[in-house]
């Protein structure tokens, strides 16, 4: 009886050898997955049998397969995921719009704007000079492309945004159908500790639709876990909710997610791509609100100036600068007839004056040190300034905002790194430890067999 006993304790520290160095060797093959938890093998001792007054061991039994995990740290990388893509996402959209108001070169609207005021100086020198008012043509025509092509640019760069939204919520909504599923595979596998790779899969799902929604996460004790964005719960256990895209009342897109009676806007609550790229969507709209402002006034003041003026033969003078209601700055142009025939600027004060006269170009001059912006309180060159520097300064905040999140995300993601990473030196000993323990536990199934052989042998 004692020879069975001890080729059953033998065989369990076979099969818990065994077990071990398929952990180990899966852990080995997992170092370089990301997100891969380190797994570790339980045992225990079962309970002792008696003989002869004597309490004997029965081997060693595996109780379980232990994900290397930390609850605390995992809730604090899905929230610094979210936060950390927000940034991202706002630093590298507003990195691209700062290029459409590049000074570097003489494309840009400051620079364009005073060769403008430059040429209509320039030609106070021979108001009837066909070369400068050619000149005059040309730098107007550079100052409506420069404000038009940097107009159409910004616009463009919100609608790229919003074709992002659309693909992202189609992105989150996988992800989101995918984790309540994942939710369901670890409750419906009864161990919410041993079904490492489905936990595995599970924080990654969750850090993915952080990344892409922001928001928190809880822990249940079946291994599930639910995610919210703002309060709300969008993946609970293995119900979720999907997202879905709309426009408020100004025709600006919102993030609904469905409820029971039917949908709540998220929008105000999102981090993550979404929040990230609805918040750089604002600012970049904020931009070309300003530019609008910026045609439409300085237009409106030109016209008004040239048309009390005359042109060469003696007749009011046109508009200079047109725009379309509603989207001024793309639509801004400069007069086509005027670049046919320079003869229409109305420099002159009267009909009667000589083709010398000048007293309108003067005018026309004195608008760029007028304060027409902002409430009475700007130039032109000032309103413009303004606009380029509240750019550069939202450019650095959002760049700062990047580095801080990411190195915060970095951070949490380091530490639970180094808590349930894989240490190949440590999973090596660990591979000779079991497999001593593997070829010890042969030998007691060896050695029991040979007494055994010798006892038949004896009978």
């Amino acid at each position: 009886m004692s020879l069975f006993s001890t080729l059953g304790i033998g065989r369990s520290g076979l099969q818990a050898a065994s077990i071990g160095i398929e952990t180990t060797s899966h852990n080995v093959a997992n170092a370089g997955v990301e997100g891969f938890h380190r797994r570790t093998l339980e045992s225990r001792n079962p309970t002792a049998r008696t003989h002869n007054g004597y309490m004997l061991g029965q081997g060693v039994q595996v109780s379980g397969l232990r994900r290397a995990q930390d609850q605390f740290l995992g809730v604090r990388v899905i929230e610094s995921a979210g936060t950390s893509s927000a940034a991202a996402t706002v630093s590298g959209v507003l990195a691209n719009v700062e290029e459409y108001f590049n000074e570097a070169s003489s494309s840009g609207i400051n620079e364009t704007y005073q060769e403008f005021f430059d040429s209509l100086s320039d030609s106070t020198a021979d108001p009837g000079d066909h070369g400068l008012r050619q000149n005059l043509s040309a730098t107007s025509e550079a100052l409506a492309e420069t404000i038009s092509r940097t107009a159409v640019s910004l616009d463009n760069t919100i609608l790229d945004i919003e074709k992002q939204l659309e693909t992202s919520i189609e992105q989150a909504n996988t992800l989101i159908a995918a984790l309540a599923a994942t939710n369901e595979a670890i409750n419906a596998s009864g161990d919410p500790v041993g079904a490492g790779d489905l936990l595995d899969e599970r924080d990654r799902l969750a850090q993915q639709i952080s990344i892409i929604t922001g928001g928190n996460i809880s822990y249940s004790e079946s291994g599930q876990v639910n995610l919210y964005i703002g309060g709300h719960a969008v993946v609970s256990g293995v119900e979720w909710r999907e997202l879905s895209a709309g426009t408020d009342i100004n025709g600006d897109p919102k993030i609904l997610m469905e409820t029971g009676s039917g949908d709540v806007d998220i929008t105000s609550i999102l981090e993550g791509t979404l929040g990230g790229n609805l918040e750089a969507r604002e600012t970049t709209k904020g931009y070309l609100e300003s530019l609008n402002t910026f045609a439409e006034t300085f237009a409106d003041a030109m016209n008004a100036q040239h048309a009390a003026g005359f042109d060469m033969s003696g007749t009011a003078g046109a508009d200079l600068f047109s725009y379309s209601t509603g989207n001024e700055a793309m639509s801004f142009g400069f007069s086509s007839a005027i670049v046919d025939d320079d003869s229409l600027w109305a420099f002159a004060g009267a009909t009667t004056a000589n083709v010398g006269d000048d007293t309108n170009l003067q005018l026309l001059m004195d608008i760029e040190g007028t304060d027409l912006f902002t409430s009475g309180t700007e130039t032109g060159g000032e309103f413009l300034g303004s606009l380029l520097n509240t750019v550069a300064a939202d450019v650095t905040r959002a760049n700062n905002d990047a580095k801080a999140t990411a190195a915060k995300a970095d951070d949490v993601e380091g530490l639970m790194a180094s808590l349930t990473g894989v240490d190949l030196d440590q999973e090596a000993v660990s591979l000779i430890e079991f497999q001593a323990a593997y070829q010890a536990s042969a030998k007691v199934v060896q050695a029991a067999d040979q007494m055994l052989q010798v006892l038949l042998n004896t009978i």
